[in-house]
């Protein structure tokens, strides 16, 4: 199920109906949507932003810099970042650990830039 106004379905009960693209649009210029503003303790809070977005056919973002992203680095396919061993006790975890706790990496804070031979993987 997704977050999304009546107005941009065919069936207003039917997530699934979704209207034209252009009829999107137009709803959208007119000002039917939803502006959403998101601060989230957990996830905002230590980088010191909020999210900024909107409803209208799904929840999507405003223009802008995302304050979540991607930790590769599409050249090299690496990560950018990995923690910091001497902030957080690891340099890198599993995924069955990442989906255990909370291990966010925010730049500043506990992350450094990616070192293939600190993190005891090879470059490739």
């Amino acid at each position: 199920m997704r977050k999304y106004l009546p107005d941009t379905r065919t069936n207003p009960s039917d997530w699934k109906t979704g209207k034209s693209v252009e009829e999107i649009e137009k709803i959208k210029a007119a000002g039917g949507f939803v502006d959403l503003i998101q601060w989230r303790a957990h996830r905002s809070y230590p980088v010191g932003m909020a999210d900024d977005g909107y409803v209208l056919e799904f929840r999507k973002g405003d223009a802008g810099k995302d304050m979540f992203s991607g930790n590769a680095d599409k050249e090299t396919h690496q990560p950018k970042f990995m923690w910091d061993a001497k902030k957080v006790g690891y340099k890198s975890i599993t995924a069955d650990q990442l989906r255990k706790g909370d291990h966010f990496l925010i730049k500043e804070k506990n992350a450094v830039p990616f070192d293939p031979r600190l993190a005891g993987r090879k470059a490739t």
